[in-house]
């Protein structure tokens, strides 16, 4: 087994990967996206990053339990889960400040070092519990998008590290964010008031979001993953009378976005939007 500094001492990895298995199955709950861990899951999760941070490569870890913890680490950078304890004294106050602190940057590099395929698939299974509750007949909070679009652009906007923005970026793709994201915009538009900034904001933010994605593209991926129902809700938003000036601008910077990059690659766009002015 390979050594890595004070790690060195970890028993050998058919042992420790039985171990990591049962540590993924207590942290792991079917249709879980509580917001607070209680203080064995946020321990829990803590050490499995650590050990998966260091040891991933040489850990024969099943496709089930890859899945497992790619669905909670990507809850957990989702939804802003955040670590909590009962009472807890000064000493653990301080544990626990420090691990909120970095859990989502940790989380999603727990992510990157996970096959792509299952960190995608998990985004995926994410976004599609989000377009249920999107699409559902009857009265509906219209500013529940709001949370997880700002996760995304949180993610969208990882530059920090060159590889892990890279594999952050082929997350979003593999998991159909910009699909996701053109219903947010979407959604609403046939009655949107004009003096709903909150609604507006969440549209804006959207858009920026597929801009970020849309950028970092290559041929296929824009051939693949952004369909015309997408390009066609933004320039719903752009023509729209009543879209306020700011998002007006938001939409139309993301078609240039993507004439560019269309441009690029030398893909028939679904819009052409004037870039002249970007020169």
């Amino acid at each position: 087994m390979k050594h890595h500094g004070n790690w060195s001492t970890l028993p050998p990895a058919q042992i420790l990967s039985a171990f990591i298995e049962r540590l993924i199955t207590f942290v792991h709950h079917e249709n879980d996206d509580h917001l607070l861990l209680n203080t064995e899951s946020g321990y829990t999760l803590s050490i499995i990053l650590s050990l998966v941070e260091r040891e991933a490569p040489t850990i024969p870890i099943s496709q089930t339990g890859l899945s497992k913890l790619a669905v909670e680490l990507m809850r957990t950078v989702l939804h802003k889960r955040t670590f909590e304890m009962q009472k807890p004294d000064i000493f653990a106050k301080v544990i626990i400040k420090s691990l909120n602190a970095t859990l989502d940057v940790s989380c999603v590099t727990g992510l990157c070092r996970l096959p792509e395929s299952i960190s995608g698939d998990a985004l995926a299974s994410a976004l599609n519990q989000a377009k249920l509750k999107l699409n559902s007949p009857g009265a509906r909070n219209v500013y529940e998008p709001l949370a997880l679009v700002e996760s995304l652009l949180w993610l969208s906007n990882q530059t920090a590290d060159a590889e892990i923005f890279g594999r952050v970026h082929r997350i979003l793709v593999k998991g159909d964010a910009c699909k996701f994201l053109g219903q947010v915009i979407s959604s609403s538009n046939g009655d949107l008031d004009p003096e709903d900034r909150g609604l507006w904001r969440i549209k804006g933010l959207t858009m920026t979001c597929i801009g970020n994605i849309i950028e970092r593209m290559g041929e296929e991926d824009l051939r693949d993953h952004v369909s015309k129902e997408v390009i066609d809700s933004v320039v719903a938003i752009k023509e729209k009378g009543v879209t306020p000036i700011v998002q007006k601008g938001q939409a139309i910077f993301m078609l240039q976005r993507y004439t560019l990059q269309a441009d690029r690659w030398h893909v028939d766009p679904y819009y052409r939007e004037d870039t002249s002015n970007m020169d």
